[in-house]
């Protein structure tokens, strides 16, 4: 399967609502653009701007896959948005969006990724403890987050395999340190 990590552009969004209501439909989630979904209106200012990113895997026109990073101060990151297409997972594109965003938080070593997501995710699940999140207190008031996890950057080697179909993390490179995210989660509060 051929596909291309992309920024997201303005010109994506018709598309971008187009995947985020059939992936929402696949879970059996709600969609609604004008309250819990509203941010998915304002990609450049909510998640692009101040550090953040918006990727989208793409096969030709079609979006298959997204995931958001969010700034939330300059030592923590907020990871939101990851979906992949049921009919496109098992195939490398999780693996891959989530590698492109460590790499992008690589750079801030001791910063903290975090993120919340569901137990209808146990793929999402598997995957993030694959790559060192580990799960820890809630950290905010989403209704529909189930389940909390967070990782420390300490400056891990992310890399691509060629094929483009899995991702590796050199061994012992990450490591979380709850002393140092639960610091920035009382920080985030205040």
């Amino acid at each position: 399967m051929k596909y291309d990590i992309a920024d997201y552009q303005p010109s994506d969004q018709e598309n971008l609502i187009r995947f985020f209501r059939n992936v929402f439909s696949e879970m059996g989630f709600g969609f609604d653009l004008t309250s819990k979904d509203q941010d998915l209106t304002r990609i450049p200012n909510e998640y692009q701007a101040g550090g953040g990113l918006f990727l989208m895997a793409k096969e030709e026109d079609l979006i298959v896959g997204t995931i958001g990073l969010r700034r939330v101060n300059d030592a923590t990151y907020e990871l939101k948005r990851f979906y992949v297409l049921k009919t496109h997972r098992q195939n490398g594109i999780g693996s891959h969006l989530l590698s492109k965003v460590i790499e992008h938080v690589n750079r801030h070593i001791g910063a903290c990724i975090r993120l919340d997501t569901s137990r209808r995710s146990p793929e999402a699940v598997s995957l993030f403890g694959a790559y060192g999140f580990v799960e820890t207190e809630r950290f905010n008031d989403d209704p529909f987050a189930e389940i909390f996890m967070e990782l420390k950057i300490t400056g891990a080697n992310i890399y691509l395999d060629s094929s483009n179909e899995k991702s590796n993390v050199e061994t012992g490179s990450m490591k979380n340190s709850d002393s140092l995210c639960g610091q920035m989660r009382r920080l985030d509060r205040e």
